[in-house]
């Protein structure tokens, strides 16, 4: 065998020490993908400030908010689910579940890992047939009365909570009659909508349009008939525009509502649209007793581009710090349980309402809730009754007629 040479040996050690240090070089770890996370929602849920602080702790990852109305965003999620064109990330709101739970398949499964850190009742609803978890649920809607004290002294009416919370103590009846002196001595609206009203009232009972069995008793539920009456009767005091819409967004603005039924969410929408009237409104109890509108929860499309990455972010956007925060800041009352407890949140006042005692106030009427009876077409039973109030409080049609047509309108709509 022919004997290496020095040279030869010196040739060997250059090309391992050369392959060393590539090898090296790859091994060095890449620069992470920037990724850019798509997230639809409408009006205000909170949310945008976080997005800010997650960038910062992940700067790879940024989330764009793309909002719309309520009604068009929930309407065209499940059809841009469907072409693989939607947003990665989508809110959806409580009354919507039962819808979008049928079609497990266009979402991510968000699995079971977390379901110990809220509750039951606000987990359950996002989990479909098949034991996909469609999202994590954000908040407890609960319900108050949120109104402006300035226009409430304006028309000679009592300002303070306790005083104003008297004023309905009797129920619903005293609350039209409320908006009754209001627009009387002012000229003005009392209350921001019909539509709120009616979805509020319903909201107040746990059968609504369908019963424990699943069938549809929207029509002749004794609630549904009293919340369409309240809402028909208080049309002449209250404004006709859609709620979340941009018409709407300027009467609470503008100061052409005082009086507004509050979920803890709608403080937080209360905020977002009219920031310059700090100070200026109070919360107040809700007639005939409490009762829970909303609560949504977010969801990651299946066709995302980047699933993970969207579903850590999710869970770290609800995780029960996070929700402690955004109640703290922005008004959402937690579903994550350590977050509902935590003491900071029970005894929180809230400077944009004259130091009002939310934390307290919400914590209560979350004590005492009953779910709802959701089914798949809840949310489109509901805006039927919604649009139809509308069409009374603009004066196009008595409260019989719209009542009828809302009963074909839904019994087209759930054949």
């Amino acid at each position: 065998m022919k004997k290496a040479t020095k040279a030869s040996i010196a040739s060997v050690l250059l090309l391992a020490m050369t392959a060393v240090g590539l090898s090296g070089c790859s091994a060095a770890p890449a620069e992470e993908e920037n990724i850019t996370l798509t997230f639809g929602d409408w009006g205000d849920m909170g949310f945008k400030e976080l997005f800010t602080e997650y960038h910062n702790l992940h700067p790879n990852i940024t989330i764009v908010e793309k909002s719309s109305e309520y009604n068009k965003h929930h309407e065209g999620l499940l059809t841009a689910l469907a072409s693989g064109k939607g947003n990665d990330i989508n809110g959806v709101e409580g009354s919507w579940m039962p819808y979008f739970v049928q079609y497990p398949d266009k979402f991510l499964d968000f699995g079971t890992d977390k379901q110990a850190d809220y509750l039951d009742w606000r987990w359950n609803p996002a989990v479909a047939t098949d034991g996909t978890v469609l999202g994590l649920p954000t908040d407890v809607g609960g319900m108050a009365v949120a109104y402006r004290t300035d226009l409430f002294e304006a028309a000679g009416l009592p300002s303070d909570p306790e005083s104003v919370s008297a004023l309905w103590a009797n129920g619903w009846d005293g609350y039209l009659a409320t908006a009754k002196k209001y627009t009387d001595a002012t000229g003005k609206k009392f209350a921001d909508s019909t539509q709120s009203v009616f979805s509020g009232i319903v909201a107040q009972t746990p059968e609504q349009y369908y019963s424990a069995s699943g069938d549809y008793v929207y029509e002749t539920n004794p609630s549904v008939k009293a919340a369409w009456k309240t809402a028909t009767d208080i049309a002449p005091y209250a404004g006709s525009a859609a709620v979340f819409s941009t018409e709407w967004n300027a009467a609470i603005a503008d100061g052409n509502a005082a009086a507004v039924l509050a979920p803890a969410w709608m403080l937080t929408m209360i905020k977002g649209i009219a920031p310059k009237t700090e100070g200026k409104w109070n919360v107040a109890s809700v007639p005939g007793g409490g009762g829970n509108w909303g609560g949504s929860w977010v969801t990651v499309s299946k066709s995302s581009a980047h699933p993970e990455e969207a579903k850590a972010f999710v869970e770290w956007l609800l995780a029960p710090e996070q929700q402690k925060t955004i109640f703290l800041t922005k008004g959402n009352f937690p579903s994550a349980v350590a977050a509902l407890n935590d003491e900071a949140v029970t005894s929180y006042k809230d400077p944009f309402y004259m130091n009002a005692p939310v934390g307290q106030i919400y914590s209560s009427a979350v004590a005492t809730l009953k779910p709802a009876i959701l089914g798949p077409k809840s949310a489109s039973i509901g805006t039927s009754f919604q649009n139809a109030t509308t069409t009374v409080a603009q004066g196009k049609k008595t409260a019989d007629e719209a009542w009828a047509d809302a009963l074909a309108e839904i019994a087209k709509n759930t054949k």
